[in-house]
């Protein structure tokens, strides 16, 4: 199995993207630190389809 680092960084890439989506939402809407774990919880989701669903 080769390791590839471009593979890894867009992985990070869509992880730190849905977190900045997700903070800009969050601030914007008027809910608490429920939504904000669903937010945290719905990057590492959105980061491990993206890792799972790659081009081997």
């Amino acid at each position: 199995m080769k390791f590839d680092l471009m593979e890894l960084a867009l992985v990070i890439a869509v992880f730190f993207m849905v977190l900045a989506f997700g903070v800009i939402w969050i601030k914007a809407l008027p809910f608490g630190y429920t939504e904000s774990a669903l937010l945290y919880l719905a990057a590492i989701v959105a980061a491990s389809a993206f890792w799972v669903g790659r081009k081997h």
